[in-house]
């Protein structure tokens, strides 16, 4: 965690001086720059962007490939076990049912099935109104889960973290 901005200078300094050596060296910079990177608002909001235009592109892909609209809708849910295998692959933590990737897209993709549905049933629903509403959905989700600070799935958030990082690491970045 970033330290916050009430933190005198040595306090500051001690807190990134991880070995407590007197020096910062390259690694203790390299994790305070990682953790800064990692839990910005700017990464949440293209992490957010991303999800919702791949959640779209994957149900569309499904549906051009013939696909039933209901397999179409949870293949926005599977992609986002792409997010996950990133996370395996960077290193971070994996914590079951924090995030609402699978829960926005799902509900995304949900949206552009059914709104193509209707239209296909002879609703005068454009293309790109089905896919701005997929899109608003999707980073609706995302934004209220951000703003309120709490995952969506509250009752599922008591979760079990499975750790990328070693202890040391996680105790440096906590204040």
């Amino acid at each position: 965690m970033i330290a916050p901005k009430a933190m005198s200078a040595s306090k500051l300094f001690n807190h990134i001086d991880l070995d407590k050596s007197g020096t910062i060296d390259s690694r203790e910079l390299q994790l305070l720059v990682q953790n800064r990177v990692r839990n910005s608002w700017e990464m949440y909001a293209l992490n957010t962007a991303a999800l919702a235009s791949i959640s779209v592109a994957c149900v569309h892909g499904a549906i051009g490939m013939g696909l039933h609209p209901l397999v179409a809708a949870l293949s926005g849910v599977t992609m986002s076990s792409g997010g996950i295998l990133r996370d395996v692959f960077c290193g971070r933590d994996l914590t079951v049912a924090s995030q609402s990737y699978a829960f926005a897209t799902g509900a995304g993709s949900t949206v552009y099935v059914l709104t193509r549905e209707l239209a296909l049933r002879g609703y005068p629903i454009s293309a790109i109104f089905r896919i701005l509403l997929s899109m608003g959905t999707t980073i609706s989700l995302r934004y209220w889960e951000y703003v309120r600070g709490e995952p969506l799935l509250a009752p599922m958030h008591e979760r079990k973290s499975f750790k990328m990082v070693d202890e040391d690491q996680k105790k440096s970045l906590e204040i």
